[in-house]
């Protein structure tokens, strides 16, 4: 597992101003249950940008992030914004969720 890293480079309101025209990457989860629990750790060596991280239900959510349709699971453990590095255990998500992590377009390298 990895620390909890905010990032200390810009705030989060000038984090989410970048990200929603970043690289947005879904991972699906694995699991055979209905309903599980999931640990995670997301890092970036990137020391010069912030991630987010979000367990979201669908991989339409990918597609959604940009807009106001997005939807994500809020529950503490379930997402972070504007970290360096972040893990977390996310309960109760159904078996079609997955990780969703957005990096700014700014990456170097990529």
């Amino acid at each position: 597992m990895y620390p909890d890293i905010e990032n200390n480079n810009y705030d989060n309101s000038e984090q989410q101003l970048k990200i929603k025209k970043g690289y947005v990457q879904f991972f699906p989860i694995c699991t055979s249950k209905d309903i599980t629990s999931y640990d995670y750790s997301v890092k970036t060596d990137n020391k010069n940008l912030g991630f987010d991280v979000y367990f979201v239900s669908s991989s339409t959510q990918r597609d959604n992030f940009p807009n106001s349709n997005f939807d994500f699971y809020n529950e503490s453990g379930c997402f972070g914004q504007n970290k360096q590095s972040y893990s977390g255990t996310c309960k109760n998500i159904k078996k079609d969720s997955g990780l969703l992590v957005v990096f700014p377009d700014e990456l170097v390298p990529w």
